[in-house]
């Protein structure tokens, strides 16, 4: 196979111009059918925590679709400082809570120890 490769001022020659792409205004009548994508990859694990220790389930991520956290006792969750404060939400136990926004994840028991299990999806690799 002798395939030759052009160079590139040979292929520069043979592209148009690049002509502006003009707006062409739609108007959108009835329902519009839209698709769920898939996550492209993601994580699952569990993580034992205390009432002294306070730890990141997870870390700011701008690709994060959604995380889903449960845990086997009552545990503290959210922002670092609000868990540090105490003030952070306590989680029912046994309940699949989803978590939709991409700042960081904070834990520690609220009464003990715990085991807090999550499976976190991303958008992109």
């Amino acid at each position: 196979m002798n395939e030759q490769i052009p160079d590139v001022g040979e292929v520069q020659q043979r592209e148009e111009e690049a002509r502006p792409i003009e707006a062409v205004p739609v108007v959108v009548e009835g329902p519009v059918r839209a698709q769920d994508v898939g996550s492209r990859s993601g994580a699952m694990r569990s993580v034992a925590v205390s009432q002294t220790d306070i730890q990141p389930l997870v870390g700011a991520d701008l690709r994060r679709r959604s995380l889903l956290v449960w845990t086997s006792a009552a545990v503290r969750i959210g922002s670092r400082e609000d868990v540090e404060a105490g003030a952070a939400a306590v989680t029912p136990v046994n309940v699949v809570i989803p978590i939709t926004h991409t700042d960081a994840v904070w834990v520690r028991g609220d009464a003990g120890a715990a085991v807090v299990s999550f499976i976190l999806e991303l958008w992109t690799d």
